[in-house]
């Protein structure tokens, strides 16, 4: 039988209590302020969510002696590198993104939290995962709305960059067997899996995908425009 309990991941003593209340044999933790493109104005929220919030369930989850620990990370660890395909093994990660830095420092407060003690634990890099309940800001969602309305999309880049889009129900079968496969791992083990489509895409694909399927062209506005514009605005003042 299924519970669900609503509370904050920053709340630790909630976090405790629950977490010893229910006893699991495992636990998967992918709450997070997720996107890249929060303002500087806003990096606490990845600071509370994703280091904060994470530090908690760590300790929780290795204070209650659980012996299975998987927990979402990103393909925003790799930053802009362009030594494909990506490899767990890959060292020097540089990521270009706070959200990105702070996924990276999970694995690395993993990795050192579950040393001798009963806990193993496993990062899961996710690739850009879509579908039905997507969230809004990801640029399939705003390509959808710019057909639907007079809505300009606004592409970062060049938009040359490959992505590997990853539906939702596959992801879920990957962590489903991944964390399964967990179970078969010494204690105090950790370890980063990559978990994708195998297929890149970069995101001109997709605006192409999109206006094959839609019949109609997209309104593009890039970032360059945006610049160039700014520009002559500086200049004529």
């Amino acid at each position: 039988k299924s519970h669900v309990h609503e509370l904050n991941v920053c709340d630790k003593d909630a976090l405790d209590s629950i977490v010893l209340k229910v006893k699991p044999r495992k636990v998967i933790h992918l709450a997070a302020q997720a996107g890249v493109r929060l303002p500087i104005s806003q990096l606490h929220k990845y600071t509370e969510s994703n280091l904060t919030g994470f530090s908690n369930v760590l300790q929780s989850v290795i204070n209650a002696g659980i012996p299975d620990f998987s927990y979402a990370s990103s393909s925003s660890v790799y930053g802009n590198s362009t030594d494909l395909p990506y490899k767990e093994s890959a060292k020097g990660l540089l990521p270009i993104s706070f959200y990105g830095a702070t996924k990276l420092s999970n694995e690395i407060l993993a990795h050192s939290a579950v040393i001798g003690t009963n806990t193993r634990a496993r990062g899961m890099r996710f690739f850009t995962v879509y579908g039905p309940w997507g969230r809004p800001d990801m640029a399939y969602f705003r390509l959808a709305a710019s057909l639907l309305s007079d809505y300009q999309f606004h592409r970062f880049g060049d938009g040359l960059i490959k992505r590997d889009f990853t539906y939702v129900d596959d992801t879920i079968e990957g962590i489903t067997r991944l964390s399964k496969q967990l179970s078969d791992m010494p204690s105090g083990n950790s370890d980063v899996v990559n978990l994708g489509g195998g297929n890149p895409y970069s995101l001109n694909d997709l605006i192409s995908e999109f206006e094959k399927i839609s019949g109609k062209q997209i309104h593009i506005t890039s970032e360059q425009s945006a610049l160039a514009r700014a520009g002559a605005f500086l200049k004529s003042d």
